[in-house]
């Protein structure tokens, strides 16, 4: 029972942006959707032009994104950015997850990137991070994944992974 409530709650959680929907139309999907360039624009005043480009540098040509985290997941004082994104290489009800870490300030190294499905509405993937934590929540097949990853030695290391 403890388990189920987890799930609940941590979906409830992780995607609040469409808490109550019955269904997702595809033009639901598509009214929170952004193309880069407005992504790339939402970092005026957070990140330096430079650091900017080196987000741009870690992505392809033409994506297309979802959801997306500006948080310090890592631990080490600088914001590092998580990115869920669409392109065309994505088969059917797939993204892509991608986490950035933020090197000092100067650039950003990727640390992951993993394909992530979704069965009933785009928003089955999405992330939240907590205690230099990083919980990213997708689903395979028709089992939800938890999976929890944290820096360990400069390395992304995945801490655990539930499967329901």
């Amino acid at each position: 029972m403890g388990k189920v409530l987890i799930i609940i709650v941590s979906v409830l959680f992780l995607n609040s942006a469409n808490l109550f929907s019955q269904s997702t139309s595809k033009y639901d999907v598509q009214k929170y959707e952004i193309g880069i360039e407005e992504f790339m624009g939402m970092f005026d005043g957070i990140f330096s032009d430079n650091l900017i480009d080196e987000i741009t540098f870690n992505l392809p040509d033409e994506l297309t994104v979802v959801n997306y985290s500006v948080a310090d997941f890592t631990g080490d004082g600088y914001l590092d950015v998580g990115i869920v994104y669409k392109d065309k290489t994505c088969a059917a009800r797939t993204f892509k997850v991608i986490l950035l870490e933020n090197i000092e300030n100067r650039s950003f190294k990727k640390v992951l990137e993993l394909d992530a499905n979704w069965r009933d509405t785009p928003f089955d993937v999405g992330f939240a991070v907590e205690k230099n934590n990083i919980n990213i929540v997708f689903r395979r097949n028709k089992n939800w994944i938890f999976a929890i990853y944290t820096m360990d030695n400069n390395k992304l290391k995945l801490l655990r992974e539930e499967i329901y």
